[in-house]
């Protein structure tokens, strides 16, 4: 970001983008796709410990599908952040599988909990490490 910052006080126009043979690409994509899928399955696995955790004898299956259609219904526009949505949708989907309404609300709130909780961890890992992951301090410069 320094280097495009100078560029432009410099009167320089032009942005050089670092250019990547098709392996690099290749190498990339495959790199975020094996991410994707891991990050994918650990929520998978949460959402099933939670369930086995509240009482609930279900197979994975139905973690699979509270994932896919939890994930579906935080695209409708109605809530801020699918605030009732989701929850609702693990009302629903449990109900088939013959899960009370009360154990479905529950771990429905106790997975937004995990995750509000995972991402104030993140928040305080990454103040902790200042912009550039080194110290902070007064003199610590700014991007």
């Amino acid at each position: 970001m320094r280097g495009l910052i100078t560029h432009f006080r410099q009167g320089d126009d032009r942005v050089s983008i670092p250019r990547r043979t098709w392996r690099e690409w290749a190498t990339m994509l495959l790199k975020t796709y094996v991410l994707s899928v891991f990050s994918n399955l650990s929520l998978i696995a949460a959402h099933w410990a939670v369930l086995q955790a509240l009482g609930s004898a279900l197979s994975p299956g139905a973690a699979i599908w509270l994932v896919i259609i939890g994930s579906l219904s935080l695209l409708v526009p109605i809530s801020i952040n699918g605030l009732g949505v989701l929850e609702s949708v693990f009302v629903v989907v449990l109900a088939a599988y013959s899960v009370s309404a009360p154990v479905a609300l529950a771990s429905a709130l106790l997975i937004r909990a995990l995750g509000v909780l995972f991402c104030l961890l993140g928040g305080l890992i990454s103040l902790g490490q200042g912009w550039h992951g080194g110290e902070v301090g007064r003199n610590a410069p700014m991007p």
